[in-house]
């Protein structure tokens, strides 16, 4: 079992990493002549780099998406209702009022 850590800021864990190099190993072991690298150390690379990117791409859109939707919450934007479930005044989040 190994615990995969991820922060707000796209950091991760140690295992992450051991958990990435590994499938990269995999993914490469009879496949680099195919994916057009020199051997398969070169695309075990390229792979692991383009693995890494990503990982910390999905990391950070996961933590905005989860700030966000808590300050909706927060700011009553939650349907017209505040963190209480009790209606807004008008119905309306707090950012539609803000408006008029």
């Amino acid at each position: 079992v190994r615990a995969l850590v991820f922060g707000v800021f796209g950091e991760a864990t140690r295992e992450v990493d051991v958990y990435l190099k590994d499938v990269a190993r995999l993914g490469t072991a009879e496949w680099w002549l195919h994916l057009g690298a020199r051997d398969d150390e070169h695309a075990r690379g390229v792979l692991l780099r383009r693995m890494r990117q990503l990982v910390v791409v999905h990391t950070v859109r996961a933590s905005a998406a989860l700030l966000l939707r808590c300050l909706q919450r927060v700011r009553g934007g939650d349907g017209g209702h505040q963190v209480d479930g009790a209606p807004l005044p008008g119905g309306a989040p707090l950012a539609a009022q803000a408006g008029n």
